[in-house]
Order: C-alpha cells, then structure tokens, then sequence
C-alpha cells in the first residue's frame, strides 16, 4: 500500500506543480502585457507624429512666430525707443522674414548707437547692397550713403 500512496502523492504534487506553473505563467505575462503598454503607446505614436508634422506647415509657423516676436520688438520700442535688445530683436525678425527695408532702418540706429562695431556696420552694408540689387531704396536714406568700413 505504501507504493500506492507514493504514487498518488507524486501525482498529486506533479498537478500542483503543473497548476503552479500555469498561474505564474499567466501572472508574468499579464505584467508583461501591462509593462509593454506604455511601449506599443509611445511606438504607435511615434510612428503616427510624423504624418502630423508633414501634415502641418513647419514655414508657416515660424513666419507667424516671427511676425508675433516682430510685434513684441515694435511694442518695446515705443516705449524704449534706445532699447539694443529690442532693436537687435527686431532687425533679426525682419531679415528672417526678408524684410531688408523695414530691418534697415533699426539697423541704422543701432550702427548710431555703437559706432565702434564693424558688425553692424558689415551687416548695414550687405543690407544695402541688398536693397541696391533688388532696387528697393529706403526713402530716408539711399544705399549710397552708407557709412564707410574703415
């Protein structure tokens, strides 16, 4: 009888190791299931952002944030008319935007008001050149009577 009760348990113990073996089978893949959910997330995304960003127009945008900065710059220099932030601010914005005659003037004030740099002084030359080529003049002052470059 022994051997038949050795049987049994072994039997007995081999289903448990089975259903053991069963629930932490389902255990692991259920954390790995919620585990990969923010990965599947962030790849189904990934792959869906670029048909968004081709979708949108990336030139537009940064026009329109130009034009908002060039709305800020002019605010500021209302009321500070001096204000070199401001004024470099706005020369930046409206080059980016290829306005050289509205950007020439601001630059010219800034030439004013830093003599010594050749920079600026550089800058205002290509500006004018640039305005000479095109035949755009700025009509308080012509391309002409730019200050020399020592």
């Amino acid at each position: 009888m022994p051997l038949f009760s050795d049987k049994a348990a072994t039997g007995k113990q081999k289903k448990q190791k089975f259903w053991t073996k069963v629930i932490l089978f389902i255990g692991a893949g259920s954390f790995a299931g919620t585990a990969m959910v923010p990965v599947i997330g962030g790849i189904i995304d990934s792959v869906r952002q670029p048909t968004n960003e081709v979708a949108r127009n990336p030139q537009a945008d940064q026009e329109a944030q130009l034009k908002q900065q060039e709305a800020g710059f002019l605010a500021v220099l209302e009321r500070e008319p001096d204000n070199t932030n401001a004024l470099q601010g706005l020369v930046q914005a409206r080059l980016a935007l290829g306005d050289l005659a509205g950007a020439r003037p601001h630059l010219q004030r800034l030439v004013e008001l830093y003599p010594d740099e050749q920079v600026l002084k550089d800058l205002l030359a290509q500006v004018d050149e640039a305005l000479a080529r095109t035949g755009t003049t700025d009509p308080a002052q012509s391309p002409t009577e730019a200050p020399e470059t020592p």
